[in-house]
Formats: structure tokens, sequence, C-alpha cells
């Protein structure tokens, strides 16, 4: 099972990346498809420990970018 991640809110960007993981924390999916703004450590170790593959690009200011499956990304 695939979950897109999306959020929309009249709160400001940040505050909706960072309830986001609140969102999450429900989901039973195989891999969380999310835009570049939801690299964000709290989702990417919530997936770690739920075991769901992130679908997520780095952020160009990560310092250690990681990989994601471009093909799945575009669904």
């Amino acid at each position: 099972m695939v979950c897109r991640l999306e959020c929309s809110t009249d709160d400001t960007t940040v505050d909706c990346i960072h309830s986001a993981v609140e969102l999450i924390i429900g989901i039973n999916a195989d891999y969380l498809p999310a835009d570049r703004a939801y690299d964000i450590n709290g989702i990417l170790e919530h997936c770690k420990v739920k075991q769901i593959e992130p679908v997520i690009p780095s952020k160009k200011n990560r310092t250690q970018s990681h990989d994601h499956d471009k093909n799945l990304y575009q669904y």
C-alpha cells in the first residue's frame, strides 16, 4: 500500500510539516511518497521504525542525501 503525504492548513508551512509527523503515526503502508519539504528527521525516523520506505527527495541543504525511488515518486 502506498500513502501520499499532503497537508493543507491555514498555518505556516513549518507548522504543516511538523504536524505531518503526527499524521503518519497511525499509517500502515509500505511506501510514503512526499514532497521534498517533508524531508525532516522526524518523518524519516518514524518511517524507519515502522519499516515504511520513505519516497522523499532530499532537501538541497541536507549534508548527507538519501536515495528515493524516482519511479514511485512520480505517482
